[in-house]
């Protein structure tokens, strides 16, 4: 029986003239008109139970060990990678498998991302000995090489599947790239007089836009070493038939950020004490915006990037995660999680925001359809 004053349920009956609920769009929920539930009885998508906000999933009991747990979207699964948090061995969750967790190597995670040109995952990893390795496949299957001694590392696939990896060391920042005859790497920036014996670099990431160019950030920070290139500020590097250029971005605070548009937009995202700013080029000049985040610097934002101006992110705020967005110059923001986050990873792939974290709790994963201003679940708020 339906909603309706006891009536029987029509489903897909809208020229019924006798007065019975009516399920215009074939969800099963009667239309709020005869006394059902559904608020928008023409789209079968919104209805009491649809999804509607943020669907958060605990993935492991883990707290890592201070790096972030990238997420990995695949077009069938996602995935999250993450430290063990108790011993150098980087493992691997699945969703459709409950959150299993499967190893992937051993040593500590720098990055990691999931590629739709081979359909698999990709790995950075640093080994206890100082190397650092690419790893690549799916689980169980893993197959790896080593790029070259390294860490604070990012990597991306060009359209060709071609392997780019930003890294540093005591020295310098590097970048490389996978061939058919191995690793072949070339210097970024080099200094001479390093003043601590781990890397001064802080590496923000790599992209490739849409025409082939390679992208890529790094922080010297300037109490490492007397040379120039130690600033407050990245520096923005881009590759173009095989010459590299270089910049600083004028964004303050050692915490940075660092994605590519499609269109070949570069974004910072940068963390001082309780703001975060965002820069980005346009016409050829530096653009700047903020938001307000909470006064913690480590690790507690993560961002992606869109074309024309406007990105996504994973923020703290007022002891809360947030994912915050702008477009067209206007922020908006919705509540993750109401507890206390840190070390995001974000990515938006296939229309869905995906979020993973870490809490006193454990690592959280966290998904929602981007918002389309409908109440798609009826329950008042749009979304």
């Amino acid at each position: 029986m339906g909603a309706c004053g006891g009536r029987a349920h029509v489903a897909g009956d809208a020229g019924r003239s006798d007065g019975g609920c009516r399920d215009v769009d074939g969800d099963s929920v009667d239309a709020a008109e005869c006394g059902g539930q559904d608020c928008d009885d023409s789209d079968p998508t919104v209805h009491p139970g649809a999804p509607d906000g943020w669907l958060v999933e605990r993935v492991s009991a883990f707290r890592g060990l201070g790096r972030s747990a990238p997420v990995l979207v695949s077009e069938d699964s996602v995935f999250v990678g993450f430290d063990s948090g108790t011993e150098p061995e980087v493992l691997i969750a699945e969703r459709a498998k409950g959150w299993a967790a499967e190893p992937v190597s051993a040593g500590y995670l720098q990055d990691a991302g999931w590629s739709p040109i081979d359909d698999n995952a990709h790995f950075l990893v640093t080994e206890a000995d100082g190397h650092l390795d690419h790893v690549w496949g799916q689980p169980p299957d893993w197959s790896a090489d080593t790029v070259d001694i390294g860490e604070d590392a990012s990597l991306v696939l060009d359209a060709s599947l071609t392997t780019h990896v930003i890294y540093a060391n005591r020295t310098e920042v590097r970048h490389a790239i996978d061939t058919p005859d191995g690793w072949v790497s070339e210097a970024l920036l080099t200094w001479s007089t390093p003043k601590l014996d781990s890397p001064c670099v802080d590496v923000h990431g790599i992209g490739v836009d849409g025409g082939g160019r390679v992208h890529a950030a790094a922080t010297a920070m300037a109490f490492c070493a007397e040379d120039e290139f130690f600033t407050a500020q990245p520096w923005y590097f881009t590759q173009q038939e095989g010459t590299w250029t270089r910049e600083v971005a004028p964004l303050g605070g050692r915490q940075a950020w660092f994605r590519v548009a499609t269109d070949g937009t570069p974004f910072f995202f940068a963390v001082s004490t309780g703001v975060a700013r965002v820069a980005w080029l346009e016409d050829g000049g530096w653009m700047a915006d903020s938001v307000e985040v909470d006064p913690e610097i480590s690790q507690t934002i993560d961002m992606t990037s869109d074309q024309g101006g406007a990105f996504d992110a994973a923020v703290l705020r007022g002891g809360r995660v947030l994912h915050v967005r702008r477009e067209d110059g206007e922020w908006t923001e919705e509540v993750i999680d109401a507890n206390r986050g840190w070390n995001f990873s974000i990515d938006v792939s296939y229309d869905v925001i995906h979020v993973a974290y870490q809490t006193d709790d454990g690592l959280y994963y966290a998904r929602a359809a981007r918002p389309n201003g409908v109440d798609d679940d009826c329950d008042g708020l749009i979304w």
